[in-house]
């Protein structure tokens, strides 16, 4: 047997044993309608992983996905219905059946994905006709599509009636039609008929195919469109607050008003704007969550591209003129072999990186300084992309270190040096850079971990090809509640206590020799440092002054 048949067998083991007498609790008080929420969340996690171009993500996500079958198998085993291995051999046989081109006497008779799926669409009519007792189902379209969510549904029945012939030829001939159910809504409006839901039906059907005609999944632009939604409520929410207003106390002008000032400051940040030859750099583009997995990173070098930064740094967090990083320091960075890497978006800078080159104990190693991403960027793997980047190039060039700050308090932040790069961490530096006119801190200290991130480690390399993290014997662990934030930016006296809490726990975890090894995340949003004995031995001993570490804990 091949070592993924063994794999595949170990993996319906481990299962069959959880639903078990003696086995997992959770697990055997499960039914298949208990699990078809976890089924369809991983199934749309598996769909954010592609989105994100994330590989070692999509690696874990698969493997969640792969569990639900395996766990609808063996309650099927359970109660005598079927088995996995029955899924397989109807998997098998069903992809032999529709592939004859491939596998029966038309084999090389089609030669376009365009003919493959009308061949697909004849054989699954057949084979409904035959389920039917011969008879074969009147529509081209088929039976609906089971189980979907409305939107994809409508996306699928479209692209059905498309393939049948159908459709409109082009996406102008299709705008039309929606402008055409936007007058029609218009009309109900103003007679005060009853019939606004079919109407405002027809306009979301006609607005799924639009997408369908220019090549758009519609449910992703739809959540990108959601997100751009919330990231500019807030905002607007922010300049009412900043005047000492709210949401209530403001006109619909005022709101409006306020929304264009959001969508404008998006547009062009504020601060200082370069005009050069490259346009407006820092200057968010159209959409540009359908493009960040993608975006070309290089090395910058112009003033007007480390100009571009400091905007850069403004719009994420804030600052004002007396935290912000200058342009003489980018320079100084590229003059003393330092690294300052952006990604861009045509013209526009979209986000960038800094690190320093540093010694100690008669070892170069890097410092990364500072990771800005665009607020519109974030959440498409950009970030990671330019920490793998400042790797590659630091191995390039004989480094085996980098080390940054992140603040202990962002789950999200920490979850993603920890497991999603491989850093390990051992030092804590209290009130780093005491009271900084960022808002993410809201007037508490500084305090700071520093991430180690050994680039030809066992672990890091781990992390990288497979992107799991295993084999890690855990000591202890320190829980940061998921409401951290929210009392931290509300005042609220606990963010203090836990930051308090959390600093004595990981302080005397350090002095006795462990290091953060694992993070978890928590159902609720929390996260969880795990700490344990660092088994590979590489150390370059502490900085001589630990409050000399430079970065803005990004």
């Amino acid at each position: 047997m091949s070592e993924i048949g063994s794999q595949f067998e170990r993996l319906v083991a481990i299962m069959a044993r959880l639903r078990a007498p003696g086995g997992c609790p959770w697990d055997r008080r499960q039914t298949f309608d208990s699990i078809t929420a976890y089924t369809v969340e991983e199934t749309y996690e598996v769909l954010q992983a592609i989105a994100d171009r994330d590989w070692p993500e999509l690696t874990d996500e698969l493997g969640d996905l792969l569990l639900q079958i395996v766990f609808y198998a063996q309650m099927g085993e359970e109660i005598g219905t079927f088995n996995i291995g029955a899924v397989m051999a109807s998997l098998e046989a069903k992809l032999i059946r529709r592939h004859p081109h491939v596998f029966g006497p038309e084999a090389g008779a089609l030669t376009s994905a365009e003919e493959v799926v009308a061949r697909w669409d004849q054989i699954k009519r057949q084979e409904r006709g035959a389920a039917n007792g011969g008879e074969a189902p009147e529509s081209a379209l088929g039976a609906p599509p089971r189980g979907l969510p409305p939107l994809p549904a409508a996306y699928q029945m479209s692209a059905r009636a498309a393939r049948a012939g159908f459709s409109w030829p082009d996406a102008a001939g299709v705008l039309n039609k929606l402008n055409e159910e936007i007058a029609e809504l218009r009309q109900a409006l103003a007679a005060g008929r009853e019939e606004w839901r079919d109407e405002v039906g027809d306009l979301l059907f006609t607005a799924v195919n639009v997408a369908r005609q220019l090549g758009i999944e519609p449910e992703a632009a739809l959540q990108a469109a959601t997100r751009k939604f919330r990231r500019r409520f807030i905002a607007v929410e922010d300049r009412l607050r900043r005047q000492g207003s709210a949401l209530a106390d403001a006109s619909p002008e005022e709101l409006d008003a306020h929304w264009e000032a959001v969508k404008r400051e998006e547009a062009r940040p504020a601060g200082r704007t370069v005009q050069n030859a490259m346009g407006d750099l820092s200057a968010a583009p159209v959409a540009p969550s359908a493009v960040a997995g993608r975006l070309p990173i290089r090395d910058l070098r112009t003033p007007q591209e480390f100009q571009a930064c400091v905007d850069l740094q403004r719009r994420v967090w804030g600052f004002d003129e007396s935290d912000l990083v200058p342009v003489r320091m980018f320079v100084v960075a590229r003059k003393i072999g330092g690294q300052v890497f952006g990604a861009f978006d045509g013209e526009r800078l979209a986000a960038y990186c800094l690190a320093l080159p540093g010694e100690r104990a008669g070892h170069l190693y890097l410092h990364s300084h500072m990771l800005a991403v665009a607020p519109e960027y974030r959440d498409h793997g950009l970030g990671r992309r330019l920490k793998l980047r400042q790797r590659e190039d630091g191995l390039e060039r004989g480094f085996a270190l980098m080390e940054w700050t992140f603040d202990p308090l962002e789950i999200k932040n920490a979850y993603f040096n920890v497991e999603r790069l491989g850093a390990i961490a051992r030092r804590y530096v209290p009130n780093q850079y005491g009271i900084t006119s960022s808002v993410l801190h809201a007037g508490l200290p500084t305090d700071r971990l520093v991430a180690e991130w050994w680039f030809a480690s066992a672990r890091v390399r781990r992390v990288l090809e497979v992107g799991a993290l295993d084999g890690q014997e855990i000591e202890q662990r320190v829980v940061v509640p998921a409401r951290i934030s929210a009392w931290r930016s509300a005042g609220d006296p606990r963010g203090a206590a836990v930051q308090a809490e959390i600093r004595a726990q990981l302080t005397a975890a350090f002095a006795a020799g462990l290091a953060v090894l694992r993070y978890e995340r928590q159902a609720d949003g929390g996260g969880v440092f795990c700490l344990g004995r660092w088994n590979e031995p590489l150390n370059y001993g502490p900085p001589r002054h630990e409050g000399d570490q430079g970065a803005h804990g990004k």
